[in-house]
């Protein structure tokens, strides 16, 4: 479906009218009037019980709803639950393999994203170990390498920052900043991803969304890349959005454009030496 809406994309990936499910006679989603955007990245918040995780699976094609419509644009979707199933009796690096070849690609090039993003997320020593015996942790990176690996259209992720150290947060955060060509729902109880990513947030209650707050401005968003000669210098200007150390040198900085030059002037004057500065969409 393709609507022309100035300002916006105008590819709705997504779109809910008057959508209720009911698990028997008891309603888990009621009267969901949703729409997603290609390129606008969606939070959904709410409390324990709230039908977060309901409403994911709606936007996915898990459910379908009881009464009302739901147009999807793509079948691109990749989607990570909460819970990594638990008795999955292949190895890591087996099961990843067997995933991307499902989906048609090249053995020889899934192995090489394979040790990439095992390596972004730390995970490169589990991958011959049996999914079963890894932590919580663990499978909830290999659900996140799973879904990263298909590039999909629409990425739909619940509670992605569960069961991760603050490290591994920011690495998941800095990953999909780099994920221009998907669009990616969410829940979350962390403000991380919410302020870091999303485009708007949804309120949701008692399975119907009761508010709807446009979380970022229209400005563009600048992604700098700045090397430190010292390691992971102090930053401490108040414009930066977000800032990603790869290692003790390299920095990534997310800011909005009306303060990049200033924030550019600040590295320098710091000591930073300035490789790339482009928008982030």
């Amino acid at each position: 479906m393709i609507k022309k809406l100035k300002g916006l994309s105008t590819i709705i990936l997504f779109e809910s009218v008057n959508a209720t499910k009911k698990v028997g006679r008891i309603p888990i989603l009621e009267n969901i009037d949703l729409v997603i955007r290609r390129g606008e990245n969606v939070a959904i918040v709410g409390e324990n019980g709230s039908g977060k995780s309901s409403l994911l699976k709606l936007i996915a094609g898990i459910y379908e709803p009881t009464i009302g419509k739901v147009n999807r644009s793509t079948r691109k979707i990749a989607y990570v639950p909460e819970h990594f199933p638990t008795n999955i009796r292949f190895k890591m690096m087996e099961y990843l393999l067997l995933v991307g070849e499902m989906s048609g690609r090249k053995r020889s090039d899934l192995i090489g994203q394979i040790k990439e993003y095992s390596e972004i997320f730390h995970v490169e020593n589990y991958l011959e170990m049996p999914l079963k015996s890894c932590s919580k942790g663990t499978k909830q990176k290999v659900g996140i390498i799973q879904a990263l690996m298909a590039a999909p259209d629409l990425m739909v992720l619940d509670e992605p920052l569960t069961g991760l150290d603050f490290s591994s947060q920011q690495k998941l955060l800095h990953q999909l900043e780099l994920e221009s060509n998907s669009t990616i729902v969410f829940t979350a109880h962390e403000n991380l991803l919410i302020d870091g990513i999303a485009h708007q947030v949804f309120g949701l209650e008692n399975g119907k969304i009761t508010r709807k707050q446009k979380q970022k401005s229209q400005q563009k968003i600048m992604l700098i890349k700045a090397y430190a000669k010292k390691a992971k210098k102090h930053l401490d200007n108040k414009n930066i959005i977000h800032a990603y150390w790869e290692g003790d040198h390299t920095v990534f900085i997310t800011v909005e454009s009306v303060f990049s030059d200033t924030l550019l002037i600040h590295l320098i004057e710091k000591g930073f030496s300035i490789h790339e500065v482009k928008e982030k969409r």
